[in-house]
């Protein structure tokens, strides 16, 4: 168990004696004072680790903590990735688990796995449950093998009972009481997340903290209007009241989809662990725009048809994001048509240039990138 930060050890090295030196320099100069050698970080005393991890971001103060959250909202409170656990796995929690159904090989998951494993707080396991041809993909990554080999990352077939072929059968899926209940096992924290979601390594508010709140669901909220719940897509889930719910009650098929049908109802059941859209909005972009919010969702209803013009067609907008959240542009990539026959590498570079400049095409006609809902388009 590791100690709590009360108890961390005293370090009389000046953050003012070291402030020329570099972060890993400094970070050296610390630890080495504790009597402890940095090339064998798996013999330091997580006491000495964690002041250190205190003491570093002294050296440069978080950015754009009051334009992320208004200190009027109180939305969540602004928790420094440095305070995370250390990487191990004794650090990992169990019931916190974030999960990626995804059951088509796109060559681009493991990449989105990776940025996830390195965004969220280092206590939290993943699963990625799909098919063998997804699983094969996920497995033979060289950046992912330690992860499955350290238990951080486990890979499992996904079971015949929990189909997830087409809209329908993921929202039957996500509305069975046995998934949340057994499957996932002994999970109470879920972040579930799909192929066109984001996080952004940016972002000043971690997952942690909106777990801290205690709300039963928290995600991209679909408009300002709404008094709860928001897209499944991107969200965090609480799993003690939702498993409760299904207890009680039981979806039927096409029925609405899982996100609006559960959140429908624990509106109800959990009405004062449902957080509304002016607290939502910076959990993530989806319909209602928010400066720097923890993440980003792309689809527009879960229908994976559009990409909304207010938020990816407006030209001040889309270059907001790509400043502040350049990875973005990994699941931007995942939503081009499937059928342009144009290079990709041109879409990249008017998505960089913020939807600025004029290009030509081939024999010099007019054509056209489509960004599902034309938001690219060569002039």
């Amino acid at each position: 168990m590791l100690p709590s930060r009360n108890d961390t050890l005293p370090l009389t090295t000046s953050l003012k004696t070291t402030s020329g030196l570099s972060r890993k320099a400094t970070e050296q100069s610390l630890l080495s004072e504790a009597g402890n050698k940095v090339d064998t970080p798996g013999k330091l005393d997580y006491q000495v680790v964690n002041q250190v991890q205190e003491a570093l971001p002294l050296m440069k103060a978080p950015k754009q903590t009051e334009s992320v959250i208004p200190q009027s909202n109180n939305v969540v409170p602004n928790t420094p990735k440095s305070q995370q656990l250390p990487l191990g796995n004794a650090s990992l929690d169990p019931t916190r688990v974030a999960l990626l159904l995804e059951t088509r090989p796109s060559s681009k998951i493991p990449s989105l796995l990776s940025h996830f494993i390195s965004v969220l707080p280092v206590e939290w396991t993943f699963r990625f449950v799909g098919s063998r041809a997804s699983l094969a993909l996920v497995s033979a990554s060289a950046s992912l093998q330690r992860f499955i080999g350290s238990g951080k990352l486990v890979i499992t077939e996904l079971p015949s009972e929990y189909p997830i072929y087409d809209s329908e059968a993921l929202s039957a899926t996500l509305c069975n009481l046995t998934f949340y209940r057994d499957f996932l096992a002994p999970a109470e924290w879920l972040f579930f997340f799909q192929t066109d979601s984001m996080v952004c390594s940016a972002s000043t508010i971690s997952l942690n903290d909106w777990v801290d709140k205690e709300y039963t669901w928290v995600g991209s909220p679909w408009h300002e209007n709404i008094s709860f719940g928001g897209n499944g897509g991107l969200s965090l889930r609480h799993l003690p009241p939702i498993i409760k719910l299904l207890e009680q009650q039981e979806r039927v098929a096409d029925d609405l989809w899982e996100d609006r049908w559960l959140t429908d109802r624990l509106g109800v059941t959990d009405a004062a662990h449902m957080p509304g859209p002016e607290i939502t909005r910076y959990f993530g972009v989806e319909s209602v725009w928010t400066e720097q919010p923890f993440g980003y969702h792309l689809t527009s209803g879960g229908s994976f048809e559009h990409l909304l013009q207010h938020i990816w067609g407006n030209e001040t907008r889309l270059g907001m994001i790509l400043d502040y959240c350049p990875e973005v542009k990994l699941i931007l990539d995942m939503e081009l048509s499937p059928d342009m026959q144009t290079a990709r590498e041109l879409a990249e570079q008017k998505l960089t240039a913020g939807l600025r400049g004029n290009y030509e095409v081939g024999d010099g006609h007019n054509e056209t990138i489509v960004l599902k809902s034309e938001v690219v388009t060569l002039l």
